[in-house]
């Protein structure tokens, strides 16, 4: 939309600058957009639209008068704009997303080397090309037909054409996800590869361990956070003692270290488990695991729905991540060593 357009309708801007490229990757930086209703003259036709608001769109359409006095449109015809063959300023352009919205049943060819009249939920509209004398072609008059022909405007896209890996994640968790009778959702791991690709992770789980041992050990405040994490851990049953494992079977064991956010109003100490590890096949858990497409939305996207109403929620789910159960079978890969004091064996 043209900021004269915009002023003349005292639109509310919302500021929100961001480039725009068009036709051989020329760009023009927009400073703000709008959302307001488009709606047919005659009536009937309401839809909410989100404009950008530029100084101008494009030169005037058509660049000379057509003459019509020729093409015998239909009296019965109400065309959406009634003086298309004039040359006018275009105000606004209209993107892809509204194509399908607007156009409805019914088209009338006007003749060879004419446009046509199509059917839309505004009314009659004229597309295509038309020759006059000489054969000079004229410009387009329909305004989707200029998206093609002078500049686009893409749409942030809700979501984002999935890989071949991250549909065969997304099937394999349709086809193994479980709801359970406490409500939360059980899942299995959604290997790519075989798991007994995985070489041995014990040692150097271990080593890890007592390296991180040793530097708690200088920093008893961190090890007494580090320990009272683990217990809760263990205590909610977000982890549980492991009795006995096959080692002649696929596993993993994940080293673990933790991250200190002095800022964080819940948990200034968190434990992070190391599934990026290699094991002595040079593989790690994650290598042999299919990474699913983002969830969330783009951030421009949520900065933009976060700046169009005048207030906004927040909440935080707690422990979100650990709410999924991993499947008893699975549980075997995701294996660590800890112990609450340094004269006791190590527990799995």
């Amino acid at each position: 939309m043209t900021q004269s357009l915009a002023n003349s309708l005292q639109l509310k801007l919302i500021l929100c600058p961001v480039n725009i490229s068009g036709v051989s990757a020329i760009g023009t930086k927009i400073d703000s957009h709008t959302i307001t209703t488009l709606q047919s003259r005659f009536g009937g036709y309401e839809k909410k639209v989100e404009f950008w608001i530029a100084r101008s769109i494009t030169h005037f359409q058509p660049q000379r008068q057509l003459m019509i006095e020729t093409w015998n449109i239909p009296k019965n015809i109400e065309l959406a704009d009634p003086w298309f063959y004039k040359p006018q300023r275009v105000d606004m352009l209209l993107g892809a997303e509204l194509f399908f919205d607007l156009m409805e049943s019914g088209q009338v060819a006007l003749g060879p080397n004419l446009p046509v009249l199509q059917n839309t939920a505004v009314r009659w509209i004229v597309s295509g090309s038309c020759y006059g004398q000489g054969k000079r072609s004229c410009f387009l008059v329909q305004l989707v037909k200029m998206v093609e022909r002078f500049w686009t405007l893409e749409e942030v896209p809700f979501k984002s054409v999935l890989t071949p890996e991250q549909e065969r994640c997304e099937a394999h968790f349709i086809d193994n996800f479980k709801v359970l009778e406490t409500g939360r959702i059980r899942v299995k791991l959604p290997f790519k590869d075989s798991p007994y690709q995985l070489g041995d992770s014990l040692d150097i789980a271990k080593k890890r361990f007592y390296s991180l041992e040793k530097r708690l050990d200088k920093t008893p405040e961190i090890k007494a956070q580090y320990s009272q994490f683990m217990q809760e851990y263990l205590k909610l049953g977000h982890m549980s003692r492991v009795r006995h494992i096959a080692l002649s079977t696929p596993h993993c064991f994940m080293p673990h270290q933790c991250v200190i956010r002095p800022e964080s109003s819940s948990t200034k100490l968190r434990v992070v488990f190391d599934a990026s590890c290699k094991t002595k096949c040079n593989l790690s858990l994650n290598n042999l695991l299919m990474v699913g497409s983002t969830q969330q939305d783009e951030l421009f996207s949520i900065i933009l729905r976060f700046r169009s109403h005048e207030f906004a929620l927040t909440a935080d789910i707690q422990k979100m991540y650990r709410q999924i159960e991993v499947d008893p079978d699975d549980r075997r890969y995701q294996l660590i060593l800890w112990r609450f004091n340094s004269n006791e064996r190590l527990q799995t």
